[in-house]
Formats: C-alpha cells, sequence, structure tokens
C-alpha cells in the first residue's frame, strides 16, 4: 500500500491502490500527522528512482510546501489566473495547526516544475464507489458529471415530501451556523449531523455516507440542503454541494467564490461571500427570501430542474480522466 498517513486516520487510500500506484512513492496527507508514523517525516525510500513525494488533500490545505505532486481541488498553471485569490498552504512537517505559511497567492506556487492534478475530494469517493459497484475500472473514461446532468433533469420536484436538510459535525463556521438558524425562523431544518441534531421523528438513523444508495435517498426527499463549506477559498468546492445535485436536492452553497466555474448557478441558491458582516447578513436576507419564493411555489421550484446542472459536464469528466490517466502513467 503507498499510502503512509492520510487524513481521518484511515490508513490508505482506496482509489492509489485500485490504480496500483507504485509503492516507491510516498503518499501523504494533513489530517491527523503522526510524526511517529511510517514515512512520516517525508523521507523517500532509500535507493528509490524518481520516486515523488505525493500530497493528496481533501481538505482546505490546497498545498504542502513539501511535495513533488499535489492532489486535490488546485489546477494548474495553465488554468489559474486569477492572482487575487489566496489559497490555504500547508508543512505538514510542522504539524496540522501550523500557520506560518498559510496563506500564498496561488500563482505563486503554482510553478512548472511541480505537478497540480485535479482530483477533487467527491471524485475519489465517488470512483471508489463506482468501482465496488462494477460500474467503472482504471483505463475507463468518467462520466460523473455527465450521469449527474442526466440525473437532475430527471428529478420529480413534485415528490419532495421535507423542506430542508442540514448535515454538519464541524461547528467552526460562523457563517453556517448563522444561517441555520435564520432559515430554521421560517421552517423546521432538520439537522442529520452531529452539530445541532434534530431528526424527524420519522428518522431514526442517518444511513453512513458509505451507503451512498440509503444516504441519497433519504436526501431526495428534501427540497432544499444548506451545503455551506467549512471555508471561503477558491477552488474549493468539496461532497456537499456535489452530494445535494447527487441526491436531486437543491443546494442552498457558500463556499468557493469560483464556484459557478464548474456548476450553473440557475440551478442553486448561491449565498455569495463577503468580508463585511453587515454585507454577509444581508446576503442571507435575500437568500432566504428566494427560498421562501420558491418554496411557496411549485412551478417555480420545479423550473430549477430544468436548469443544466453543470457548465461543461463532458470537460469536467474529460479533466477528471486526465488526471486518472496522469497517476496511472506514473512510473
Amino acid at each position: 500500500m503507498p499510502s503512509k498517513f492520510i487524513w481521518d486516520n484511515v490508513p490508505g487510500i482506496a482509489l492509489f491502490d485500485i490504480l496500483g500506484l507504485p509503492s516507491k512513492h510516498l503518499v501523504y496527507s494533513c489530517f491527523n500527522y503522526n510524526p511517529g508514523a511510517p514515512g512520516a517525516n517525508l523521507d523517500l525510500e532509500p535507493g528509490s528512482q524518481q520516486a515523488k513525494r505525493i500530497y493528496y488533500t481533501g481538505e482546505r490545505f490546497l498545498d504542502d510546501v513539501n511535495a513533488d505532486i499535489v492532489i486535490g481541488f488546485l489546477p494548474g498553471p495553465e488554468v489559474i489566473q486569477d492572482k487575487a485569490y489566496p489559497v490555504q498552504v500547508i508543512n505538514v512537517l510542522q504539524g496540522y495547526t501550523n500557520t506560518a505559511q498559510s496563506i500564498i497567492p496561488a500563482s505563486s506556487i503554482v510553478t512548472t516544475n511541480r505537478q497540480f492534478i485535479v482530483i477533487r475530494d467527491q471524485e475519489r469517493g465517488m470512483l471508489e464507489y463506482l468501482y465496488g459497484q462494477g460500474r467503472w475500472k482504471p483505463g475507463q473514461a468518467s462520466s460523473i458529471y455527465a450521469d449527474l446532468a442526466l440525473s437532475w433533469s430527471s428529478v420529480k420536484a413534485g415528490l419532495k415530501t421535507r423542506f430542508c436538510c442540514f448535515i454538519v459535525s464541524n461547528p467552526g463556521c460562523w457563517q453556517r451556523n448563522n444561517f441555520f438558524d435564520i432559515l430554521s425562523r421560517y421552517k423546521r431544518v432538520d439537522s442529520l449531523g452531529k452539530y445541532k441534531r434534530q431528526l424527524p421523528a420519522d428518522i431514526i438513523t442517518v444511513p453512513d455516507r458509505g451507503d451512498q444508495d440509503a444516504y441519497f435517498q433519504l436526501l431526495a426527499q428534501y427540497k432544499f440542503m444548506i451545503t455551506f463549506e467549512n471555508n471561503s477559498l477558491a477552488w474549493y468546492n468539496t461532497e456537499k454541494i456535489f452530494n445535494a445535485f447527487q441526491a436531486g436536492t437543491v443546494p442552498i452553497y457558500w463556499g468557493d467564490p469560483l464556484i459557478d466555474r464548474v456548476y450553473n448557478p440557475a440551478s442553486f441558491i448561491w449565498v455569495k461571500t463577503h468580508d463585511d458582516m453587515k454585507a454577509q447578513f444581508e446576503e442571507f436576507r435575500l437568500a432566504i427570501e428566494r427560498i421562501k419564493e420558491l418554496d411557496a411555489d411549485p412551478v417555480k421550484y420545479a423550473k430549477l430542474f430544468q436548469e443544466p446542472v453543470m457548465l461543461d459536464a463532458g470537460a469536467e469528466d474529460a479533466r477528471l480522466t486526465t488526471s486518472i490517466s496522469s497517476l496511472i502513467n506514473l512510473v
């Protein structure tokens, strides 16, 4: 197994084993860094020719300063044109809480002598799921986003029986917490996660995300889902909005300021980020007025599913296929 230490105490990432990533490479991540773990000093095995340090992130630290190859959300220099957008960077050798190199302009770290491979964490999870179902294998082109676009357009909006849900464990995002509280004044929002947990009487347990079929069947019952990220950072869009779309539930999204380069904003409620607190709460108010309008008008609500969910599903699938190929061909 090539993975030496990985986030959330997972001993390895299944996708890398599925792809047959050579064991001479060191795969690591930022979460739960353990200085005593094998490979934790980032030293490569003696005699390993052309071995690479491969940093995998599913979190807000989009880069590690020690890496030769970065797998995650951050695109390469051919894409990054936005010099004003900062990204969060970590030096895992100094521990997860290190902030000495936390905020750096993306244009200053995306250099030609390092390789950036875009595989968003939700894509990794979906590929692992499809592989387990026998519906995808290495070398086969991705159809994740084409399938998403197709399933979105076939949602039966009139079958929704619940208003809005919220699945959160991390209580650290004040924007998300306040939005939940404000929207709850209009109608009850079911909190299905650990934070502010309140389940409807007819829901005894919430399926684990690993049980995707049952998980999405539950989410599909809701008209809306609060899908705020933990942080607002360019290019950092996670499974939160993806899962809502996958379930056919309208996302209420805050986070990546570039989200409209991936998903069509006409298909979801976009709560834009503001540095000024007063402006942010005004943004909340406008979003909630839009939610109320859609909640009260079944025709307007149904029109969301007539909008294409992706700006370019084919381009996203092609990018993912290329990313996977780059790992398969890594010697």
